[in-house]
């Protein structure tokens, strides 16, 4: 009778743990994107045969590097292995995996100053890794020696990532809520590949092949939402566990003789103005530790503009490139490494911060924020510009009930305006800048509608 009691409670317990899986497995199968970026590099590089160079790094890169470009300039056989939020030690352990498949002659490291900053976060359920021992078919051994490597003195067991790494969609899970369910659900179902399942789970997201994939969507300054790479920094010094992954694939080339390249795509030239406090900083300390461990560092936010430009219509936001910036901005890297394979000084090529800034004589983006009180709509107003460039603001509104806008405020430097509103309703404000003295309509506006 003891003996029944007992097994039944084994059974009962190995029951529950089942269902416990099962009911995991499900929500997974139901919340977890098919389709995921990751599944898509990963199942592509699967394919790939005698790749001599591979890129690593953030979503930064991902849509920064044309592999197509590089390969039709330096007549190289490339892939693009950036992925989402990729942090230092997965560009690392991605890197290993493409060595140990290829002979990799050069790596280009896409160098991401916001990926440095904050606390070093590995743990089991992230995705790049968990797609890599699928699609490599990685042995136990494998799947060990990776999370020794990230996981390497890393306090995960001791938050919430210690539990919610055994599930899968507090990681990644379907966009748009509920509607999107039955949609994955489909596409797993029916087989859907994974790139077609990606181009439907981001709209405008095109592959292009060799791990590259984009969007033609362009940001425009003046009516779009502002937002400014800057903002991602929150003033911190670089975390020295991400630095010293970043370095490990600097020695690991070195050791190998692989080409350690590290590139600093371009951002928009409004945001890298926005750092100004700590851009010089950063910039520079990569660049000395790069090539104090064996490597080359090209900043192109500090490219002379003899050389290669960098248009605003090259980005679909404040940070990511659009496929066509990608395509020309490729096209200038191709050329640079082509110039130092010559054994030519590229250094001549580049401003200091300080020299770009000085050089920017013009108004790269005007914002502002509002604050609405009983009797006025209190505007405080911001612009970028190059160092030493005077910016003055002219303020534009459009009552409710019009269709026309109305000049308030002429053309002032002061940054500050209380607008006297008489009538409730919804106000459409448009801050213009310009250059002091500067004979044209604006440079940059603003514009948002504000209800009083």
């Amino acid at each position: 009778m003891q003996i029944s009691k007992k097994i039944k409670g084994i059974a009962i317990g190995l029951l529950t743990l089942l269902v416990v899986i099962a009911g995991v497995q499900l929500t997974s199968f139901v919340m977890v994107p098919y389709g995921s970026k990751s599944q898509v590099m990963w199942s592509e590089f699967n394919k790939q045969e005698n790749l001599d160079t591979v890129i690593i790094g953030t979503s930064l890169s991902e849509r920064a590097f044309d592999p197509r470009v590089l390969d039709g300039v330096l007549g190289t056989n490339s892939f693009n292995m950036c992925t989402p939020s990729q942090e230092t030690p997965e560009s690392f352990i991605a890197l290993r995996e493409a060595a140990s498949k290829h002979n990799l002659k050069r790596v280009i490291y896409g160098i991401d100053f916001a990926n440095y900053q904050g606390a070093y976060d590995m743990y089991p359920g992230r995705v790049l890794m968990n797609e890599k021992w699928h699609w490599e078919n990685d042995s136990p051994f494998e799947i060990y020696d990776d999370l020794a490597y990230a996981l390497d003195n890393n306090d995960w067991l001791f938050d919430e990532k210690s539990i919610n790494w055994l599930f899968p969609w507090t990681e990644q899970y379907v966009k748009d809520g509920l509607k999107s369910i039955p949609r994955n659900v489909v596409m797993q179902l029916d087989g859907t590949p994974f790139i077609r399942a990606a181009e439907i789970n981001e709209k405008g997201w095109h592959y292009y092949g060799r791990g590259y994939a984009n969007y033609d969507d362009v940001y425009n300054r003046n009516t779009d939402t502002y937002d400014n790479f800057a903002t991602r920094f929150n003033g911190s010094q670089f975390d020295a566990k991400k630095i010293e992954k970043l370095l490990d694939a600097c020695d690991f080339c070195r050791e190998n003789g692989i080409e350690f390249i590290g590139v600093a795509p371009p951002l928009p030239d409004y945001s890298y103005i926005g750092m100004h406090k700590i851009y010089d900083e950063m910039t520079r300390e990569v660049q000395r530790l790069v090539e104090e461990h064996g490597g080359t560092y090209y900043d192109f936010n500090l490219m002379k503009p003899e050389f290669y430009v960098c248009q605003e219509w090259h980005h679909a936001d404040c940070q990511h490139m659009n496929s066509a910036g990608g395509a020309i901005f490729s096209g200038a890297l191709a050329k640079l490494m082509l110039m130092h394979e010559a054994g030519e000084d590229t250094s001549k090529l580049f401003w200091t911060y300080e020299e770009r800034l000085r050089s920017m004589e013009y108004t790269a983006m005007v914002h502002y924020t509002s604050e609405v009180t009983a009797d006025a709509i209190k505007l405080h107003m911001r612009s970028f510009g190059g160092r030493g460039y005077k910016i003055e603001y002219q303020v534009q509104v459009m009552k409710p009930n019009s269709d026309e806008f109305e000049v308030v405020r002429d053309w002032s430097t002061d940054a500050n305006y209380d607008y006297p509103a008489e009538e409730k309703g919804v106000y459409k404000v448009r801050v213009c800048g310009r250059g002091v003295g500067k004979d044209v309509p604006y440079e940059k506006y603003a514009e948002h509608n504000i209800t009083f």
